[in-house]
């Protein structure tokens, strides 16, 4: 595809558990060719349903990066798309390969830019009196800030950039929207299967950092990187759903700021959204028997409910704001509509995806046929701010 792809350029460097600070950037340098880093992480949990591939994972403490993608043979300032990629806030990253953004540039004439964040301990340990507070968040606005300011030297638009992300990508989203002190540096955003129901108190952060530092048993600052990981991992079952994550005191919030922006908000979430959770939780042979019931129970009070009440929020605050839910997924596939169904749809190629649990039983046809449905959908909005809304695929 024309497409032109800037790989792995730093937006910001840190020091362990200090804010970020920016990276100046040089335009005209072309030498951006290799894929960025991955922040220090554990196992993803869903491994299993997207049967990720054995890519290389640079893991690099110290550096955030991002990435651009350019269509080639486009005038004008461009529709500038920023992914947030999801991953429970603790595993993941924006150069996974399958986050591919060539196509969803080239059929949509956008430039896409793929942003990296800090994940678990290190971006979201919770020591306010330390100033370590929502650190991963504050990386996100930082790259936001970057792109604001450098975006229109690769063509875009910085008055037209579309912020979307799925899981904790699109819950991300809402926090930086909730914890706006002034107009944000978006117009437009798309949030994808965004777990509101999943919050977390100063209370509860706390007794999450005060187990962490009794597992990790050294220095925060001088333990080495799988010490911190080890320890991590030890206290990640202390909360159901996500343990480290933005601490706000309300993550659907809408400030005033926000409200007289005038952004343009999508939310929506798959029909089965919990399913591959749920079987994780209680294995196949008990799924098999009880996890219908669990599934749609969890779907309600983890995606589906909080999503409607979120919608009816932004509409009261006079923000245009659409839903949007999937119901498609392979024939016989008992993980149905699941969580992260549509991201083959978005980024990647059919060989990237074909072999996730997920799309068992999807024939190339019907992958075409949605890839095209949600290009379409979502770079449309991204243009001119028009979105259908309801049933998507």
């Amino acid at each position: 595809m024309a497409v032109t792809v800037y790989k792995g350029i730093t937006y910001a460097r840190y020091r362990r558990f200090e804010s970020a600070v920016p990276e100046p950037f040089v335009p005209g340098v072309s030498e951006f060719a290799d894929n960025g880093c991955f922040c220090p992480q554990t196992e993803s949990r869903l491994s299993s349903l997207l049967k990720e591939g054995k890519h290389k994972m640079n893991i690099e403490e110290g550096r955030l990066c991002l990435s651009v993608y350019v269509p080639d043979g486009c005038h004008g300032r461009l529709p500038v798309m920023v992914w947030i990629h999801g991953g429970a806030y603790l595993c993941g990253g924006s150069e996974d390969p399958r986050y591919s953004a060539d196509r969803l540039a080239h059929t949509g004439k956008v430039i896409v830019v793929r942003i990296s964040y800090r994940l678990g301990v290190s971006g979201y340990l919770w020591l306010p009196e330390k100033g370590i507070a929502n650190l991963g968040l504050k990386d996100q606005q930082l790259a936001l800030d970057w792109i604001y300011r450098n975006i229109s030297h690769f063509g875009g638009d910085p008055r037209n950039i579309t912020l979307f992300g799925q899981s904790a990508g699109a819950h991300s989203i809402a926090a930086l929207i909730a914890c706006s002190t002034e107009r944000p540096l978006f117009q437009k955003a798309i949030l994808q299967s965004p777990p509101l129901g999943i919050t977390i108190t100063p209370k509860e952060a706390s007794k999450i950092t005060d187990a962490f530092i009794k597992a990790l048993g050294k220095d925060i600052y001088e333990a080495g990187i799988d010490d911190i990981l080890a320890a991590q991992k030890a206290v990640s079952n202390m909360k159901t759903g996500m343990t480290f994550m933005p601490v706000i005191p309300d993550n659907t919030a809408i400030p005033q700021s926000v409200s007289a922006s005038g952004i343009r908000v999508v939310v929506g979430y798959n029909a089965q959204d919990s399913s591959i959770f749920v079987r994780s939780a209680i294995g196949d042979r008990l799924y098999k028997l009880f996890g219908r019931p669990m599934e749609r129970l969890f779907t309600a009070r983890i995606f589906s409910g909080p999503v409607k009440k979120y919608l009816h929020r932004l509409r009261e605050c006079g923000l245009q704001a659409d839903g949007y839910k999937i119901y498609w997924h392979p024939k016989g596939n008992p993980l149905r509509s699941c969580h992260c169904i549509e991201l083959p749809f978005l980024f990647g190629s059919f060989k990237d995806w074909v072999m996730a649990d997920m799309l068992q039983g999807m024939t190339e046809e019907e992958f075409e046929t949605n890839s095209h449905i949600l290009l379409e959908a979502w770079t449309q909005f991204a243009r001119d701010g028009y979105f259908k809304g309801g049933k998507i695929i």
